[in-house]
């Protein structure tokens, strides 16, 4: 762990802000992943492994070497760009409104995960809507693009044409320049310490996936004529590009934020706006989640209560499959890796409980998940991988493990019984933190509470955190949707 205590990741928090506002119009920085604290999750923390440096000069040669490779990877990609066709770079389809969406799997393109709902509901209405896609998975396959009348997609190139990535790395190389120059003005550690790390990544991968994004949005905007554009609002370098981008080309189109998923207790990027930067309106998913925007109506940014496809209507407890939990890992190998772990663990020692995971659609070809399968195979352990979709997962359980997954509201409202797996020296990566449940952290902790459960106990447990959770995920407002501008 990086941080010894939430104020201290809250300080840097409000340092990496400050970054950020004081070069508002310069996408090369910007685009930076390291300026933007997404949450208390062990994946992004992994960005400021820095903060236990504590020796400057150590980390001024090791930056500067980082630096160097990250470098010559720029240098090796511009050459290769000489030879490389952007796709997209002709491609219009004078769309009404533009969805910015991930693909998850290749059935999205059909029935987008996030925004089906709002697309059908423009395509009733005789409006045209483009989707374009970032690529979820690496291991996913690209289908081609959808193309016809009213609705169109595309998907986000890996690589421009040389032109634009000589820009990204001209833009680059000053920021790099930059930060250098900051570091030596810095006047506190923890400055010296962010300004150093901005450096030596400044040609990273992400800064290049982030502003290709930038400069083909650019070309997009200047081909299209969109009233309105929606994108998923997580907090993420790409976000604040999109609005820069939007602002500079076309200050007339309304831009909708969609807080899709749960919203976690230290997601700064996304929870502390800054000045220009923020959408026209941030869409929630229920209105307990409008409160942790309040910040941005100083800004003009209103709030509208859309509703979620991840909620449905409360179930009671189903006990008839009592001694049955459902395992809903997040689609991150690490977090996979750690349940899956969990789970064989507890399989061999407790023969009277069994277990269905239910995998994120992004982990389907993940070496761990096939680990897995072959470990239950060849030990004959009472585990099981759910081949079907999460609503017929949950009618064979009555329990749902999980940590970091928004899948497990769906769970509860469908009368599963929340047991969140708290591993020692680990971040809290609720997504209900705000609702009483049950912890376990051991075979022993999962053993008592399944087999020593009370029906009348857990069932009065269970509708309490139901309430809560129907307020912060409520059902799709169409009426909403359709006042949007």
């Amino acid at each position: 762990m990086y941080f010894k205590n939430k104020s201290d990741f809250h300080a840097l928090g409000e340092a990496l802000k400050k970054i950020r506002i004081s070069n508002l119009t310069n996408p090369a920085i910007l685009s930076q992943r390291l300026l933007y604290p997404i949450r208390l999750h062990p994946i992004f923390m992994s960005d400021y492994k820095f903060m236990i440096s504590k020796n400057i000069f150590i980390s001024l040669f090791r930056s500067i070497a980082l630096f160097l490779l990250f470098f010559m990877y720029a240098i090796f990609n511009l050459f290769t760009s000489l030879f490389r066709f952007n796709q997209n770079e002709s491609f219009i389809n004078s769309a009404d409104s533009l969805f910015i969406s991930h693909h998850v799997n290749d059935q999205v393109l059909r029935n987008d995960f996030y925004f089906n709902k709002w697309a059908n509901s423009f395509l009733e209405n005789g409006q045209k809507v483009h989707f374009h896609y970032f690529k979820a998975g690496s291991n996913l396959e690209l289908p081609n693009p959808i193309s016809c009348e009213s609705i169109t997609s595309s998907f986000f190139s890996h690589n421009l044409k040389f032109y634009d990535e000589l820009k990204i790395f001209n833009s680059l190389f000053f920021a790099s320049i930059r930060f250098l120059k900051y570091f030596v003005l810095a006047k506190n550690q923890l400055e010296k310490f962010i300004y150093l790390e901005l450096f030596s990544k400044t040609f990273s991968k992400s800064s290049f996936v982030n502003l290709r994004f930038y400069y083909e949005l650019l070309n997009e905007l200047n081909r299209e004529n969109y009233k309105r554009i929606f994108y998923t609002m997580e907090g993420h370098a790409w976000e604040s590009l999109l609005l820069l981008a939007s602002q500079k080309i076309n200050k007339e189109v309304h831009t909708y934020g969609y807080q899709h998923s749960a919203v976690f207790e230290d997601q700064i990027a996304l929870l502390t706006p800054i000045p220009s930067l923020t959408p026209t309106s941030i869409l929630t998913s229920g209105e307990g989640n409008n409160n942790f925007f309040h910040e941005y109506k100083k800004f003009g940014t209103s709030i509208i209560t859309v509703g979620t496809s991840r909620t449905n209507e409360i179930k009671k407890s189903n006990y008839q499959t009592k001694n049955i939990c459902l395992v809903v890992p997040e689609g991150i190998d690490s977090e996979i890796e750690l349940m899956s772990n969990f789970v064989v663990e507890c399989s061999a020692l407790n023969k009277n409980i069994s277990f269905l995971f239910q995998f994120h659609p992004a982990s389907k070809n993940s070496k761990i998940v096939k680990n897995l399968s072959k470990r239950i195979q060849k030990s004959q352990l009472n585990i099981s991988i759910s081949e079907t979709g999460i609503d017929e997962s949950i009618k064979q359980a009555s329990y749902v493990i999980y940590r970091g997954s928004t899948a497990v509201v769906k769970c509860i409202m469908s009368g599963l019984i929340p047991l969140y797996l708290d591993v020692d020296n680990s971040y809290n990566i609720d997504p209900i933190y705000w609702v009483k449940k049950t912890y376990i952290n051991s075979s022993e902790s999962l053993e008592m509470i399944i087999l020593n459960s009370h029906p009348s106990t857990d069932l009065i447990n269970l509708e309490n955190v139901q309430l809560k959770c129907s307020t912060y995920f409520q059902p799709f407002n169409m009426k909403a949707l359709n006042k949007l501008q």
